[in-house]
């Protein structure tokens, strides 16, 4: 069984003892609590990492203890958009929303926040559904702007 790193548990007493309960969270809360809801509402995501526009990590959430440094992922999540754009771009097409890298067991999706105050990149197993994903991130990306833009 995998756990969300870090552990967002919240202790709670019942009677006959303690025992963990998941906290509560919604789209409104806390810039942690919104990763922590995305990364737990859609099947198959591994990490999110929120990268500001110089690259630098600002938060993450992962099932598991992360693997990747996350300074050179944030770094890269601002490197994959920047190259979207550049490819849309030369192509003389309407700008990129979403960047999409994909492995044989695995894919990570790069998506700016609505005004690109800062880059979203979402890793996650190759059989994650991306139509669900692509509903839910935008969401996402407006919760985290909302976060950013009061800090």
């Amino acid at each position: 069984m995998s756990s969300i790193w870090p552990s967002r548990s919240a202790e709670t007493e019942e009677e006959g003892g303690e025992h963990l309960r998941a906290p509560k969270v919604s789209w409104d809360a806390p810039l942690q609590d919104a990763l922590t809801l995305f990364l737990t509402s859609v099947p198959g995501v591994l990490t999110i990492v929120v990268a500001d526009r110089n690259g630098l990590p600002v938060a993450s959430v992962s099932r598991d203890k992360p693997r990747a440094d996350l300074v050179a992922v944030s770094a890269m999540a601002v490197l994959a958009m920047e190259a979207g754009r550049s490819v849309a771009r030369n192509l003389q097409i309407s700008a990129a929303s979403t960047v999409t890298v994909e492995g044989g067991n695995w894919k990570v999706v790069v998506s700016p926040t609505p005004t690109g105050l800062a880059n979203l990149l979402v890793m996650m197993e190759g059989t994650t559904n991306l139509g669900l994903l692509k509903l839910t991130l935008p969401r996402l990306a407006d919760s985290v702007e909302r976060h950013l833009e009061t800090l």
